[in-house]
């Protein structure tokens, strides 16, 4: 993905390179703008074909990619998993420690969902009831 100069915000270096004007870069550092537009523009394409350096826009400071929310995903038996990117928890967790540990991170979810859950919940065995009363007749 090529990006306007004037929308440059930076890059993310991938793979060690060495430059004349920066010196060497080593992975996981960072160039500002200025640096990335000091090198030129047949250059920075190389680079960035070649995977020595990722330029992201100027509306994406870098690590901008990772989620910011947690969610809560139901699995089975009243078990839940912690999602934030990849999973927070390491097994599914009750309805209890989910609810502490979105607390304690600031992204509760509103009571109102916890209540259509539970209704859900009602729904599913109602159904299962029926589908077994006809069932057995």
């Amino acid at each position: 993905m090529h990006i306007a100069d004037a929308d440059i915000g930076g890059a993310r270096v991938r793979r060690v390179f060495n430059s004349s004007k920066l010196g060497t870069k080593k992975p996981g550092s960072h160039l500002t703008a200025e640096e990335v537009l000091s090198i030129g523009v047949p250059n920075r394409r190389a680079l960035q074909e070649a995977g020595f350096i990722e330029v992201y826009p100027r509306s994406s400071p870098p690590g901008s990619r990772e989620p910011q929310r947690l969610h809560r995903i139901k699995v089975s038996g009243g078990r839940y998993e912690i999602i934030k990117g990849n999973k927070v928890t390491p097994e599914p967790v009750d309805w209890e420690e989910s609810e502490r540990i979105m607390q304690a991170s600031g992204a509760r979810e509103p009571e109102r969902e916890r209540e259509r859950e539970r209704e859900r919940e009602r729904d599913r065995c109602f159904v299962y009831e029926i589908f077994s009363r006809e069932w057995l007749k």
